[in-house]
């Protein structure tokens, strides 16, 4: 694709690499590969804090309490113009990053995520 053969683990030499019997061909390649797996894992696993490091960077974490107002964000694809939100509900018990809220009108409860609710900035007219 960029003009040039790709440099893979399997091309490099190493001097150590000696043959006696053709079983020593596959012990040696399975150490080469459990190295190459332990190396891939470490590697994974730093890449995966450090993507966690900069998304909390500008994450905000909310918390809400008992006897709050939030609404909740209505799930699936709706339409441009649709409310995306519905509420208010009152957070009943809190487990946080869940919450059990309730519906004013009708009652009915059910366990939300975080991300998918927020606070009722309310009016005084």
């Amino acid at each position: 694709m960029y003009g040039r053969e790709p440099k893979l683990p399997f091309n490099r030499t190493t001097t150590t690499f000696t043959i006696t019997t053709p079983n020593d061909y596959w012990i040696q390649l399975n150490r080469l590969m459990q190295t190459y797996k332990q190396v891939a894992r470490r590697n994974i696993q730093l890449r995966q804090q450090q993507a966690k490091i900069r998304y909390d960077r500008n994450r905000s974490d909310p918390v809400y309490k008992q006897n709050e107002l939030v609404l909740w964000r209505k799930p699936g694809r709706i339409s441009k113009f649709a409310e995306r939100y519905s509420g208010p509900y009152v957070i009943i018990q809190e487990q946080h990053p869940t919450y059990i809220v309730e519906d004013t009108d009708t009652l009915l409860r059910k366990q939300v995520h975080i991300n998918d609710i927020k606070p009722v900035h309310e009016r005084i007219i």
